[in-house]
């Protein structure tokens, strides 16, 4: 007892290193046992004849498990060795925010109530890392990864049944990305799944919002290329070089057709994505609703004669989302000096001021309908000027069964379409919305 110990010692003291070697198996084909008596005397005997020779080898052995060089080790080992009789389940996210980012949890914490083996590797755009979360049954870790190349040779050593993409949108070098999760999406038993949040699929500009700002209608591949070109747009955030829109949609179009599930969130983005990739069998797709829980319906206290028209926007406004029109909507209404008010239950990035307009802040999700009440909304709006692939805004008007104006593109048109009280505005402008909320509800109130 303590051979090995004082072999490693002295290898340091002449100048070597001691290493772990994972993938080394030693096979002991011989072996027997001393009496417990004999081993216990053997080793405390063996302990201090060792400390003699090496007298900082107790201090190396606290230091060492102190420090845990190989917490990070073990863990990989666990996913690995866990996969071979129970398959990963393996999501992958970006880790910026958003509707994707809850979506993301929900779907998660369905797969661990499942029992299943489950791995979500968020890549941080930020800090340039991939956030990786690990839950198996008494196993619950986190660790951090620092390369796509090490995540991939380390998901080769496991077995996998789903590769899950939740969304890609911030990653870096997405071609080699996307040539990465083709590579994988080629094992066997292998099922893969692609939720359209947006249209990242189809183009760097994951809202369809063209160089103008509009909603480009996905056009022909030179209207695209040019648009690649000149673009200012959010997307840019992520993206130094020029893209080239066909190599895109050729890597895009390999991994959708290799997906199992192309997975949307309402009609009006599978017909989108259909555009883009009218070769991919319809049989892929899936059209599954967001379920949203919590809103019931509200009843709002009658209005005294001459108080105004109050236009609600719910949620975090940016560009996309309509930040500029609801500006213009509220200059309108100040320089016609109308009976209405606009206000944003939630953020806005335009600075907005005036006696018309208010913005609260961020809420939460309990504390809606006082505030709604607070305001005295009349009616809201969804003013986005791409084409949402869902709109959970919408849907929590909807459960309110308030009045609901939105334009006349993505989810919440076709959600409105069968909805009472809702309203489509033709044309996406400022100018259209305020004509249709003083004819469809001013008006008739």
């Amino acid at each position: 007892y303590g051979e090995e110990n004082d072999w490693c010692q002295r290898a340091i003291e002449n100048g070597y290193q001691n290493i772990l070697v994972p993938n080394l198996f030693v096979y002991h084909k011989h072996g027997g046992s001393f009496p417990s008596e004999l081993k216990q005397k053997l080793l405390e005997e063996n302990y201090q004849k060792l400390l003699q020779k090496h007298p900082t080898y107790d201090k190396q052995v606290h230091d060492y498990i102190a420090k845990d060089s190989h917490k990070e080790l073990r863990k990989l080992l666990i996913i690995t060795a866990s996969s071979s009789s129970s398959p990963l389940w393996v999501m992958f996210d970006h880790a910026i925010g958003g509707g994707a980012n809850h979506y993301a949890d929900e779907v998660l914490e369905r797969q661990k109530r499942a029992n299943r083996n489950t791995l979500k590797i968020a890549y941080d755009y930020y800090t340039n890392e991939y956030k990786c979360n690990y839950h198996y049954k008494e196993y619950q870790f986190e660790f951090i990864m620092s390369a796509m190349a090490d995540i991939e040779e380390f998901l080769n050593l496991c077995e996998i049944e789903e590769l899950f993409l939740n969304s890609l949108v911030s990653y870096p070098e997405q071609k080699e990305l996307l040539e990465t999760f083709d590579r994988l999406s080629q094992r066997e038993y292998l099922s893969l799944t692609i939720p359209i949040h947006d249209f990242f699929a189809l183009c760097p500009s994951y809202n369809l919002l063209n160089q103008d700002g509009n909603y480009c209608g996905v056009p022909d591949a030179q209207t695209c290329a040019v648009c690649m070109q000149q673009s200012k747009q959010e997307w840019r955030n992520f993206f130094n070089d020029d893209v080239d829109i066909l190599s895109w949609r050729e890597l895009w179009s390999k991994l959708l057709t290799r997906a199992q599930t192309i997975l949307c969130f309402s009609n009006s983005s599978k017909e989108i994505v259909q555009k883009a990739y009218p070769q991919i069998e319809e049989s892929k797709f899936s059209v599954v609703p967001h379920s949203v829980s919590g809103i019931e319906k509200l009843t709002m206290p009658e209005k005294k004669s001459g108080e105004p028209f109050v236009i609600g926007v719910l949620g975090g406004i940016n560009y996309a989302k309509g930040a500029s029109v609801v500006k213009e909507l509220v200059g309108l209404i100040e320089r016609q000096n109308l009976n209405m008010k606009v206000v944003v239950i939630g953020e806005i990035t335009e600075q907005i001021r005036g006696k018309h307009f208010q913005v609260t802040g961020r809420y939460k999700k309990s504390k809606l309908p006082a505030l709604i009440r607070q305001y005295k909304v009349d009616a809201f709006v969804i003013p986005s000027i791409w084409p949402e692939t869902f709109s959970y805004t919408s849907q929590e008007v909807m459960n309110m069964d308030l009045p609901l104006v939105v334009f006349d593109i993505g989810a919440p048109a076709e959600r409105v379409k069968g909805y009472e009280k809702g309203y489509i505005v033709k044309g996406v402008n400022a100018q259209a919305l305020l004509e249709t909320i003083e004819r469809e509800l001013v008006e008739k109130r």
